[in-house]
């Protein structure tokens, strides 16, 4: 049995980190609601806990299944503007970051970590 146990120990580590929200200032928004970027946003992965994340506050995944796909769901108050399923496989990394780029206002699922 504890063969087994750290068999998904080992397939469940993988992590998601979303850092603070940036700052658009100076960037050109291309986004229909520009008022959207300097809103807070609740984020979840799976059906994990929605986590809040802002211009001050960041949000953590972890011990995600490195071999299963997941949803990522990200939402404005309670309106999802923004869901994805991906992979760790895919995205080639167990270390993800999930950033938005202001200038488009669209979200994107990168190998690394957050500062």
């Amino acid at each position: 049995m504890p063969a087994l146990l750290s068999l998904l120990l080992l397939a469940a580590d993988g992590v998601v980190c979303v850092p603070p929200v940036p700052r658009a200032d100076g960037e050109p928004v291309m986004s229909v609601d520009a008022s959207k970027v300097s809103a807070s946003f609740r984020v979840r992965v799976d059906e994990r806990p929605w986590q809040i994340v802002s211009r001050t506050e960041r949000a953590r995944f972890e011990g995600l299944d490195r071999k299963a796909r997941h949803l990522v769901q990200i939402a404005i108050d309670s309106r999802t503007i923004e869901s994805f399923r991906f992979s760790f496989e895919d995205k080639g990394s167990n270390s993800l970051r999930l950033v938005l780029k202001t200038g488009y206002f669209t979200w994107s699922l990168l190998p690394g970590t957050c500062p």
